[in-house]
């Protein structure tokens, strides 16, 4: 098992400055208003924003750490969680480690997979 080190807060700084940069993606396209801020997004919107967020973050990685087991959604799980208090959205500190699988899960099967289809490459 792989342990990420990471601090909470880091994790925060990271997610946050994401979604910013999506937030103002969304804006340019006319997705979002010029007014929207994520204090007074729906929750709806919000989750969506911060799970896209997050499946870009998460693609940076290396795929190693998403083919094998590690602590990355109890990372993940434990910064949405931390978003309740600062976008002041009590529905995020429920999102779980569930939610947080569900969102890697698409990656972990297609690195897995790729690498299933080249280890022949290594012999």
């Amino acid at each position: 098992m792989i342990e990420l080190k990471i601090a909470n807060s880091t994790a925060l700084f990271i997610l946050t400055e994401r979604m910013k940069v999506e937030l103002e993606s969304r804006k340019r396209k006319n997705i979002f208003s010029e007014e929207t801020t994520f204090e007074n997004m729906s929750y709806d919107q919000l989750i969506k924003l911060i799970e896209y967020s997050l499946f870009d973050i998460v693609c940076m990685l290396p795929a190693e750490v998403l083919t094998d087991k590690n602590n990355l959604p109890q990372i993940i799980t434990k910064a949405v969680n931390s978003l309740s208090g600062i976008f002041h959205k009590e529905e995020l500190s429920s999102y779980s480690i569930i939610q947080a699988h569900n969102l890697i899960r698409p990656l972990e099967q297609l690195y897995s997979k790729y690498l299933e289809n080249n280890l022949y490459l290594l012999n």
